[in-house]
């Protein structure tokens, strides 16, 4: 075949059967939130419902036809996508940021239905799995999009409850049908014995059961029901590299770090957020809702510190231990825990993965990269318990109880080692805004968690003028600047705000202690509602530029930040090269700053705009809590408190992304290996 192709993929089919069950339970929930159920309203209700499960059924029979005539297979999957939006128009009108989501979620459909003519070179390189219209599924890949769209239907159902009847059985169907087709692959793949058939039936048997028992209450229900289409989607694959693969089964994930930062990330919170849901994790013995628990699950692993609730009076003991744990295994980072356990196991990483940690932990020789962990967590446990004692101490001779200290302590001092910001009072540090002890304490803490622990121990050899390498130098140096220029900004702009009251030792004590926190950490001893607006702008600008690489800390890093001051200089200077510390830097480290710093204010304006689609808060406070979430930090000035189950969601998103997404970005930018080319001929191009 030599001209262009189409590209058809079964995931995509499967998540084109399994649509039909979200647009059921998105229309249902989207007008239960929007109209009142009155007789003037019922006839309206009456129509959308029968409608709904049309085009419901028009997605559900696209197998039928995409097999044999698959023409007619994209036709009646395009009549249910026009259906599917004329159905929700009226309840849209109304919610432009909800019909934005929507709409964008069905263009995406039509384009599965209608897919792209590309090249076969475009095609191989997507690594795409082209199949002809007659051609048999591969029912492995259909039933991972099928569970995907189940999980995506199960998600909004959490996100737009609904009073409807039909609704639950619907979800249950789906997540039957999800359940029922890894079952049908693991019996009809010849590869895999009769034990493993076996394990994986009764392993199903678990949350079936649990959805049979939890049948009265709809939010249990889909709770236990989450696993089917989550072992639909990994179980196949789990046990192809069982049956494939002659290696060790860990080899073929960790050879591909980027995807399994991300998918463990993603493991963990919904981990965490399982255990937050049980009612022991709350304070009052009732589950928190599952929104918020799954909020509060991301910001403590993504280590940002928002929360829509109170961590200190919502969650008991057994929760906020679960937290504590979140912010320690978010912080020391996926990678650093995985080389650890196969250290401890004897066993070798591959070069690629160890080539992705030596980047993410910021260590330059990849030889003594065991070495170098074992200083990470060396210097994470001992940083964390020393500050732990002397906070306890501290918390002890404030007044707290000798129990309630020591547990204040340990968990101040691991959520500010990993820049968390969770604190378990309700005005985070605001009480101690006098006690420039507890202040320092927890600003040591936040700085070299922020520095990373290359970063920190290229400290000593910088001060006694040995070699350093340029990107410690870099992150040291913009660090102090970020520091002192944060202080000196922040007392002269705050003088007679938020420090108005305080002595003027104790203004000087809480600016320093902002400008150590505002970047990243997100613990606050003053109120920062009370800000100027001024300040709030010099706040923005230090959260997007965050931390230093390697360590807990979010946003651009100091050392992208520093590179592009770099290359404004040389610019300004008419120089083709920057420099730094008399070493030249290469146009390839330039263009991979210029192209993560693009990237992130183009996410940062997405996430912006969606907030300022879907809730009704000011520009000011929305920019705020996308660029907090964003760079990890952790502050508000009162919008998280103000956010619907829709704005929850997107903020959650934006605390992931800013958490993985950098890493994730790094990694494959740093993968990336010129292929060679020819020398093109080059032109000038005005600027400005």
């Amino acid at each position: 075949m030599n001209g262009p192709i189409v590209v058809v993929n079964s995931a995509w089919r499967g998540a084109l059967v399994g649509f039909g069950s979200f647009v059921v339970v998105f229309l249902s929930g989207l007008y239960a939130q929007v109209q009142a159920y009155s007789d003037d309203t019922e006839f309206v209700l009456h129509w959308v419902d029968r409608l709904s499960y049309l085009t419901a059924s028009l997605f559900y029979v696209t197998p039928i036809f995409w097999k044999t005539w698959p023409r007619i297979g994209q036709v009646v999957a395009t009549i249910g996508c026009v259906l599917a939006v004329i159905v929700a128009i009226p309840g849209l009108i109304d919610h432009p940021g909800i019909a934005l989501l929507y709409i964008t979620c069905v263009i995406f459909v039509l384009l599965a239905i209608w897919p792209p003519r590309l090249p076969p070179a475009v095609t191989t390189s997507l690594d795409l799995c082209v199949e002809s219209g007659r051609s048999g599924y591969d029912w492995q890949e259909f039933s991972t999009g099928f569970a995907a769209a189940t999980l995506l239907t199960w998600l909004t159902a959490v996100v737009l409850p609904s009073p409807h009847r039909l609704d639950v059985p619907l979800i249950v169907a789906a997540f039957e049908l999800a359940c029922g087709f890894l079952v049908f692959w693991s019996v009809r793949h010849s590869g895999i014995s009769a034990t493993r058939r076996r394990f994986w039936t009764l392993l199903l048997t678990v949350p079936v059961a649990g959805a049979f028992f939890s049948w009265s209450s709809p939010a249990a229900l889909v709770i236990w029901l989450v696993p089917l289409p989550l072992a639909a989607m990994i179980g196949p694959r789990v046990s192809e590299v069982f049956v494939t693969s002659t290696n060790r089964w860990w080899e073929p994930l960790l050879d591909r770090p980027a995807p399994l930062l991300v998918s463990t990330f993603a493991a963990i919170c919904a981990v965490g957020w399982v255990l937050l849901l049980i009612p022991i994790s709350s304070a009052s013995g009732y589950s928190v809702s599952s929104v918020d628990a799954l909020f509060t699950s991301i910001s403590a692993t993504c280590v940002t510190g928002l929360s829509t609730v109170d961590t200190a009076t919502s969650y008991g003991f057994f929760g906020q231990a679960v937290i504590l744990l979140l912010i320690q295994v978010g912080g020391l980072g996926i990678m650093t825990l995985y080389t650890a356990a196969f250290t401890l196991m004897g066993r070798r990483l591959s070069l690629r993965h160890e080539g992705a940690v030596a980047n993410l932990v910021s260590y330059e020789n990849r030889g003594d990269l065991t070495a170098s962990l074992k200083r990470v967590l060396l210097l994470t446990l001992t940083g964390e318990f020393v500050g732990a004692m002397l906070l306890t101490a501290l918390f002890w001779s404030s007044g707290d109880s000798a129990g309630s200290a020591l547990w204040r302590g340990l968990f101040t001092s691991v959520s500010a080692f990993c820049n968390a910001g969770f604190a378990l009072q309700s005005d985070s540090l605001v009480g101690y805004q006098n006690n420039p002890w507890i202040l320092h304490t927890v600003s040591m803490l936040i700085i070299v968690g922020g520095l990373g622990p290359a970063v920190a121990g290229a400290v000593v050899p910088l001060v006694k003028r040995r070699y350093t390498p340029l990107r410690a130098k870099l992150a040291i140096w913009m660090t102090i600047f970020l520091l002192f220029g944060g202080f000196v900004l922040y007392a002269a702009l705050e003088w007679n705000h938020s420090l108005a009251g305080l002595t003027a030792f104790d203004r000087l004590h809480n600016a320093w202690f902002q400008s150590v926190t505002l970047r990243t950490a997100g613990f606050n001893s003053v109120d920062i509602s009370a800000t100027h607006v001024t300040t709030l702008n010099l706040m923005l600008a230090w959260m997007f530029i965050g931390g230093c690489p390697g360590s807990t800390a979010g946003g651009i890093k100091t050392t992208t930040a520093a590179l592009l001051l770099i290359a404004v200089w040389a610019a300004i200077s008419g120089r083709d090269r920057g420099t730094a510390f008399r070493v030249r830097v290469p146009h390839s480290t330039v263009y991979k700053a210029a192209a993560l710093t693009t990237i992130s204010i183009v996410v940062h304006l997405a996430a912006f705009s969606a907030l300022e689609l879907t809730q009704s808060i000011s520009p000011g406070a929305a920019l705020f809590e996308v660029v907090s979430a964003m760079g990890t930090v952790g502050l508000t000035i009162g919008a998280t408190a103000q956010l619907d189950d829709v704005g929850k969601v997107i903020v959650m998103i934006c605390m992931f992304i800013g958490r993985v997404g950098p890493l994730t970005l790094f990694l494959l930018l740093g993968d990336q290996r010129s292929k060679g080319e020819w020398e093109r001929p080059e032109e000038d191009v005005p600027v400005g």
